[in-house]
């Protein structure tokens, strides 16, 4: 695979990943809004479905075409070749992606309990799903390490 290729390709699921979780945290603060027991069920849901069908496989395809455009270029046999902005763009998107994949893990259980809820009841409404609820809220963190990782891509690289 050309080093053309696998740049564009890693850019490519990189734009998918960030976009997912841009729409995901726009959700979440709607989903914190809605009084609606229906309309947070579908949320709740919706992020699910989003979770494992397009942000959990372009957080893969990012994790792997990352380490393989480090591999192609040399990197990876000898650390020293690093330079000192590379090291930070891969340690914040490290961190975002072990952020993002608790976030999902959070996302998992509180579904999970959701749809374990019995009646018509608004989920937000249950103490242990709100707790869930506030879990993933707590993954926000992640962002400013984003927003520095993908800095650094466009300033540096």
């Amino acid at each position: 695979m050309t080093l053309q290729v696998l740049r564009f390709a890693h850019v490519m699921a990189l734009i998918v990943w960030l976009g997912c979780a841009a729409g995901e945290i726009v959700m979440e603060l709607v989903l914190w809004r809605t009084k609606s027991a229906a309309r947070q069920r579908a949320y709740i849901d919706l992020h699910r479905i989003v979770d494992l069908t397009v942000e959990g496989p372009a957080l893969l395809l990012t994790l792997v075409t990352g380490t393989l455009l480090l591999w192609q270029r040399g990197y990876l046999s000898d650390t020293k070749l690093w330079p000192r902005w590379l090291e930070d763009k891969i340690i914040c998107g490290l961190v975002v992606a072990a952020i993002n994949i608790v976030c999902g893990f959070f996302v998992m259980v509180r579904a999970r309990k959701t749809d374990n809820l019995p009646g018509n009841a608004a989920p937000l409404s249950d103490s242990t799903i709100q707790s869930w609820h506030y879990a993933v809220i707590s993954t926000f963190i992640g962002v400013p390490f984003a927003m520095i990782a993908l800095w650094l891509a466009v300033n540096k690289s």
